[in-house]
């Protein structure tokens, strides 16, 4: 059986959280801009970037296609000062067949686990330690199995087809844009 943070006990400290999710709809105009600048950021990324997802014609798509919607969470540094707006686009997983995909896990890292590296570095004098990000880590799994498609609802697809103007052919006339998925989403 799985074993989660939740179902050890172990919860998420909110004094280790460095992340907000954004209300979109009370935002200032400024807070807008960068909303939109995250957005714009994260499309870039899953379309041109990593290549992670291909528009299709409606009439391409085999089987359901899966819905997706984008969020957006203000990140902060360790002094507890704004940092930047960031934004992810996520695929409706629960929306898949169980049976395609048994092993739904995703290995992460507990911030546990930081601390018992951390605790081993200080032990042995180590005084110098690094961290790395693998951008878009998560998106970059190519897709196994049988293809996997999405639906970006209307508004995703006039910020998509906002950024990539050669999209608009694939838009649906209900306003929906396909796409293929070419690598694994969050």
């Amino acid at each position: 059986s799985s074993r989660t943070r939740q179902r050890t006990g172990i919860l998420k400290s909110s004094k280790y959280s460095m992340a907000t999710k954004v209300d979109k709809r009370t935002a200032d105009a400024e807070k807008k801009d960068a909303i939109e600048k995250a957005d714009t950021d994260e499309i870039s990324l899953v379309f041109e970037e990593l290549k992670a997802a291909q528009p299709v014609y409606e009439d391409e798509v085999e089987g359901k296609a899966h819905g997706c919607h984008m969020f957006t969470v203000d990140k902060y540094l360790a002094s507890g000062d704004f940092d930047k707006c960031k934004s992810r686009l996520v695929l409706h997983g629960n929306e898949q067949d169980p049976h395609l995909y048994p092993d739904k896990s995703s290995p992460t890292v507990a911030v546990h686990s930081i601390f018992v590296c951390l605790a081993a570095a200080a032990l042995n004098g180590i005084t110098e330690v690094a961290k790395i990000d693998v951008k878009g880590a998560f998106i970059q799994t190519p897709m196994e199995g049988p293809p996997v498609y999405m639906r970006c609802g209307r508004e995703l697809t006039k910020l998509i087809v906002k950024r990539f103007p050669e999209f608009e052919k694939y838009v649906s006339k209900q306003g929906f844009l396909y796409c293929k998925l070419l690598k694994a989403l969050y």
